[in-house]
């Protein structure tokens, strides 16, 4: 028993350290403004909650593919990239968590596929 908290207290931390180095890059960056940071790492927070590992590394490695899309689609045209708000972090997590929250992990991973 000892030994499963331990491991949920690695995980929790590794999680942690996770969603403040990203939050941190992100609002250094300029990619996401202040209520979109705050929701995106509630959405992570959550991803944890109701599917686990797999499901917050899913979550965050489709915002990274999401982000360096975009840039890489503009950096052609010389656009500056325009910053991510709520309506963007809501837009593309709330369908996957909902796939959560209903026990779906197949229509979870679908709404991330979709999100991209």
């Amino acid at each position: 028993m000892l030994f499963m908290a331990i491991q949920d207290f690695a995980q929790l931390a590794v999680i942690g350290l996770i969603i403040v180095t990203l939050t941190y890059f992100f609002h250094k960056k300029g990619s996401l403004d202040f209520p979109g940071m705050v929701l995106a790492d509630l959405f992570g927070i959550l991803a944890f909650a109701l599917g686990g590992l797999s499901a917050f590394i899913a979550c965050t490695v489709t915002f990274l593919f999401a982000e360096v899309f975009t840039r890489m689609g503009r950096k052609d045209r010389l656009e500056k990239c325009e910053r991510r708000t709520t309506q963007n972090i809501i837009g593309n997590g709330l369908p996957a968590l909902i796939a959560l929250a209903l026990g779906q992990q197949p229509a979870f991973f679908g709404a991330l596929s979709a999100a991209l």
